[in-house]
């Protein structure tokens, strides 16, 4: 499993259920992408900027161990979702610049 994009979307599927947004997993399996993000956008305002960041980290932690799991190809794809989730998540400042 080496696409950062597969990575990318079980980030995304992993934030999504540590905001309880959505706990079956067979429904976020059949999730789309852009039907995660847009869920996760519409409800953004639900939370603590402490809490939306704490479980972000939380999402990425957690699709980590699983990759770690899996073996060195699905990391280095890792990695390359992670930085699209970076982005994702806003961690930067109004100018550009990284927290």
């Amino acid at each position: 499993m080496g696409s950062p994009f597969i990575w990318y979307r079980h980030i995304l599927a992993n934030f999504v259920a540590e905001l309880n947004l959505e706990t079956n997993p067979v429904k976020l399996s059949m999730m789309s992408e852009r039907q995660l993000k847009q869920l996760i956008i519409d409800n953004k305002d639900q939370f603590s900027e402490k809490e939306y960041y704490f479980n972000a980290g939380v999402a990425a932690e957690k699709t980590l161990n699983q990759a770690s799991n899996t073996g060195t190809d699905a990391l280095n794809a890792l990695f390359g979702g992670l930085s699209e989730f970076y982005y994702f998540v806003d961690l930067e400042d109004k100018d550009g610049i990284p927290w």
